[in-house]
């Protein structure tokens, strides 16, 4: 009898040793805070999209137009849906924070799928670095200089870093005028009507 008690008393500290280490990880571990993982986007006036395999491009607005590195003028509402896309990516609860998942997630800063720079003039405003896809239409992300690494919703497809994609589409030429006045032409003359109104034998 006083053997079991004995046994019942260390499994009951055995568990309540263990609640306690459950809470005080619980305690520990930080909320997600859902805050804009960018929140200076509105600011930018200069977007620069790094591809390791394929080089970079740069956007920059001025006098309130998004242009291209040669001048030529971006499209608006390509820029604008980029700008969207970015200024809506939350702090969602990290996926991992270590330095050996960078590589793992490649958002690490030597090892990524795409790089994406904020600037504000010549003022860093944040760099983001975009790597592996975990589902269609998402990429896991973290911003350089920190350690959580989030799953967003930010696919590589949408930062390309061709010219082409984000340049101004030229308009269509229009179309002739219709210069139809809708009056009906004469038929041409056909040949030997003159001599069938003309006297025979003359």
């Amino acid at each position: 009898m006083k053997r079991n008690l004995t046994l019942l008393s260390i499994v009951l500290a055995l568990q309540l040793a263990l609640a306690g280490l459950v809470w005080s990880t619980q305690a520990a571990t930080p909320a997600a805070s859902h805050a804009p993982l960018l929140p200076d986007v509105d600011k930018a006036t200069e977007i620069t999209l790094v591809d390791p395999d394929d080089g970079s491009l740069t956007l920059r607005r001025v006098d309130g137009q998004w242009q291209l590195d040669d001048g030529q003028k971006a499209d608006a509402d390509t820029v604008a849906q980029l700008l969207d896309r970015l200024a809506a990516l939350k702090e969602s609860f990290p996926v991992a924070r270590t330095e050996d998942a960078r590589a793992r997630f490649k958002v690490a800063d030597d090892h990524f799928r795409r790089k994406v720079i904020l600037r504000d003039g010549d003022r860093p405003l944040a760099t983001l670095l975009v790597g592996s896809a975990p589902a269609m239409g998402e990429s896991h992300v973290r911003l350089a200089d920190t350690d959580p690494i989030y799953r967003v919703a930010l696919p590589v497809y949408d930062l390309p870093v061709t010219a082409d994609h984000w340049r101004a589409r030229e308009p269509k030429p229009a179309e002739a005028a219709d210069t139809d006045t809708g009056e009906a032409e004469d038929p041409p003359a056909q040949a030997g009507a003159a001599s069938q109104n003309s006297p025979e034998g003359e």
